[in-house]
């Protein structure tokens, strides 16, 4: 009779997220042994690390279009390595690690990174490992944003399969300096998720550290089982994203911070300078008035061009629907069948200019 035979064990499948500069890079390098990974670039090996789940969002001018080559792609890279006989998936999640991107576009990538990759042959995450670098003093505003927009799309049912490891302890110089910002971001950011059952620890930027943590998803999955965002299950009832928890908030957000460009507008329209200046007249006072008004102009240019962005902003959020296989641009006319057959929302004015998953408005995103 021979040997017994071994049952294999779980694949586990792990999301990584971290600004850059957060060392996602140096941890996923730690931890699979593969040295080849780019330090500096994102995770991204060709040898290794492979564009495992390839998709092109819809093309649209003023946008980037994600790649399907191995350099310089947006798309989830992937690490595969064996941990202790698991076979582990490391994923480096899009979106969160550029302060630069807007709420909406994180939205978008999560979005379909989640109903792409998420389900993939029927597989989910197991967990989420959030490297945070602890080199700032205090949470800044596009950190807070970041944070209450994960808080959004994850929900309080995942918390307890997210690993919050503080990173770059190196560079300060006191225990005493670290315990003050971590306790910091505890009060004003983590406490609740804390409280749900996240994991808050400290990373050393060694293999032993790294190994741990990916040990405590291991065997957090075991107990807990898979994890489900609050986002997977919105739009598994209803595939538009202005509907979901997270969508609803970041509208609120873009309507407040349209109401007050607005606001400004009207204000630097009674700053408006009451005399034109002559052009060629050279006195010192028409130079003064001259300058005035080129300095209004500019003024009133940067809050139009704001203004412009965020409602372009606004109407794709409201033209995004997410199934479970794609993320797609839902041109107007198709919003009006889905209207007329009461599957869809209501359509938005400046959805008229949308069509074969193109838009008319040429504005930064």
């Amino acid at each position: 009779m021979g040997p017994p035979i071994e049952t294999p064990k779980p694949e586990i499948l792990i999301a990584l997220l971290g600004v850059t500069g957060a060392g996602k890079t140096t941890f996923a390098s730690r931890v699979s042994g593969d040295t080849n990974l780019q330090i500096g670039h994102g995770i991204h090996s060709c040898k290794r690390i492979h564009c495992q789940y390839p998709w092109t969002l819809p093309s649209a001018a003023g946008f980037k279009l994600l790649s399907n080559e191995c350099t310089g792609t947006q798309e989830p890279q992937v690490v595969s390595f064996s941990f202790e006989g698991h076979p582990i998936v490391l994923i480096d999640t899009p979106g969160f690690d550029d302060d630069s991107r807007s709420d909406v576009e994180i939205l978008e990538e999560l979005a379909a990174w989640m109903a792409k990759d998420g389900h993939l042959e029927h597989k989910q995450l197991d967990g989420l490992i959030l490297l945070h670098p602890i080199t700032v003093l205090r949470a800044g505003g596009a950190e807070r944003k970041r944070t209450r927009l994960l808080k959004n799309i994850l929900g309080p049912q995942a918390y307890k399969h997210i690993v919050i490891a503080t990173t770059m302890h190196e560079h300060l110089s006191s225990e005493a300096d670290i315990a003050e910002r971590v306790d910091g971001r505890r009060q004003e950011l983590w406490g609740d998720m804390e409280g749900k059952g996240t994991k808050l620890v400290k990373h050393s930027n060694t293999k032993e550290s790294a190994d741990r943590i990916i040990r405590m998803v291991i065997e957090n999955s075991g107990k807990a089982g898979k994890l489900r965002s609050l986002l997977q299950e919105e739009l598994a009832k209803d595939p538009r994203v202005i509907r979901t928890t997270a969508g609803k908030d970041v509208k609120k957000q873009l309507e407040a911070e349209i109401s007050k460009i607005q606001s400004q507008l009207q204000e630097n329209l009674g700053k408006r300078p009451h005399k034109t200046p002559p052009k060629r007249n050279k006195s010192q006072a028409d130079v003064a008035l001259r300058r005035e008004w080129r300095e209004w102009r500019e003024d009133q240019k940067e809050l139009e061009e704001k203004l412009d962005m965020l409602q372009f902003r606004l109407r794709r959020l409201n033209s995004l629907t997410v199934s479970l296989k794609t993320l797609v641009f839902c041109p107007a006319s198709q919003q009006k069948r889905m209207n007329a057959n009461g599957a869809g929302h209501q359509s938005h004015p400046g959805d008229s200019g949308m069509a074969s998953g193109r838009t008319r408005f040429k504005r930064w995103y």
